[in-house]
């Protein structure tokens, strides 16, 4: 599960070889999938959760995602504030070699505060260190919101 929407947006990367990165808000880490494993699904579940109303298991999460071979741990992004997740993505490839940005989560508190973006631009800045070959980013936006943020970055529908 990506998303709620079926709206399918795509950026192409060599449009976007040479983007500015996006800051995090004043006081946020970005983190990646590492250090103490067995709390990152968790943490995971519950920003989805505070961030979306989207309840699922951390297990699945695991399972489905951080323990599957194609997982790269340094395609997640972590955002925390004062030790608090605010926001998350996962650049993950579906089984047909597309590469899809995954539980795009900001909390509301942040999303004014280019949140979003960073993580966008995370996500561009692994595609372009690591999938350099791949030309194409895919996402399903939760809200008009977050289409919105997607649109302003290059994504089209």
């Amino acid at each position: 599960m990506e998303s709620s929407s079926t709206t399918t947006l795509t950026l192409d990367l060599d449009q976007v070889r040479d983007h500015e990165r996006c800051s995090v808000p004043p006081l946020c880490e970005i983190w990646n999938w590492e250090g103490d494993k067995s709390i990152l699904p968790i943490k995971w579940s519950e920003t989805l959760k505070s961030t979306f109303g989207i309840d699922i298991d951390h297990k699945f999460l695991k399972e489905t995602y951080a323990d599957n071979p194609q997982f790269d741990p340094n395609g997640f992004f972590f955002v925390t504030y004062r030790s608090n997740t605010i926001g998350n993505c996962l650049v993950f490839p579906d089984e047909d070699g597309k590469y899809w940005i995954q539980f795009l989560t900001a909390d509301q508190a942040y999303r004014d505060k280019q949140l979003e973006e960073a993580l966008i631009g995370l996500a561009i800045e692994y595609m372009n260190s690591h999938k350099s070959d791949i030309k194409t980013l895919y996402i399903h936006p939760f809200d008009q919101d977050q289409q919105d943020v997607l649109t302003s970055m290059g994504f089209t529908e």
